[in-house]
């Protein structure tokens, strides 16, 4: 099969509507197993916003008020302790998250599939960690240098969770691939997350978290759409790998 050269080479079609049509089937055949991942990165976040609550509160307040020495106390007092559950939080909810695209894998090649697959992130952890620390110090140097530079590299690691997880790659081949994947069509992909981004700050609207339930599995199956368009052969037995040789191709 063709290897990461002839993906890009070759080129592809960004079909918007299609994602968001195969996302959404995706979520109504597997509806059930979907909601329990969600629900388990639900209650992590919602279990946080309720042991911080009054914290939250306070610091909202402060930033309102203009009380800059309230604020330093505030954060002074609880910001480490609340930094450091965040973190865990972070930590546990990458693997997570990784659990869609183990499990929506199995769904495009008819293969069997149950709750376990849902927390097979885990059995990647040390990669998807990496691969995450590694990336926010990109970011983060991009962005004081160059905001664009961030917002570039942001939406060209789109597909680096996937890689990892569904292609066992390591942590530079799978940002290099999915930025190299990503780079020819960077507009459409920034469209699709902005729309995403947007879906999900209405969710977000709902009471206690709840629209989480929602938006969480959808921006899952419609950027999981998009991998297996663009990566995945569709033929009549079924799919094949466009990948075989990932992130191997030095001479691109």
């Amino acid at each position: 099969h063709p290897d990461l050269h002839s993906v890009v080479e070759m080129g592809y079609n960004f079909d918007f509507g299609m994602y968001f049509e195969r996302g959404f089937k995706l979520l109504q055949s597997e509806a059930t197993n979907l909601l329990i991942l969600s629900g388990a990165i639900w209650a992590l976040s919602f279990g946080v916003d309720l042991v911080f609550s009054d914290f939250s509160k306070s610091i909202l307040a402060a930033q309102a008020s203009g009380d800059f020495e309230l604020l330093f106390e505030l954060y002074k007092a609880e910001g480490s302790f609340f930094g450091l559950i965040m973190g865990l939080v972070g930590l546990i909810q990458l693997p997570l998250q990784a659990g869609f695209y183990i499990y929506l894998k199995k769904v495009t090649f008819s293969e069997e599939r149950g709750i376990n697959d849902l927390f097979g992130g885990f059995n990647y952890f040390g990669t998807l960690l990496g691969t995450g620390i590694i990336m926010i110090i990109l970011f983060m140097l991009s962005v004081i240098t160059l905001f664009i530079g961030g917002i570039y590299l942001g939406i060209g690691w789109s597909f680096v969770t996937m890689i990892i997880v569904l292609y066992n790659g390591g942590v530079w081949e799978s940002m290099e691939t999915s930025r190299k994947i990503i780079h020819p069509k960077w507009f459409h992909f920034f469209a699709l997350t902005l729309l995403l981004v947007l879906l999900s700050g209405i969710a977000s609207m709902v009471p206690y978290q709840l629209g989480l339930l929602f938006s969480v599995p959808v921006t899952a199956t419609v950027m999981y759409a998009a991998f297996e368009d663009i990566v995945y052969i569709q033929h009549d037995n079924g799919y094949d790998s466009r990948l075989d040789e990932i992130g191997r191709d030095e001479e691109f």
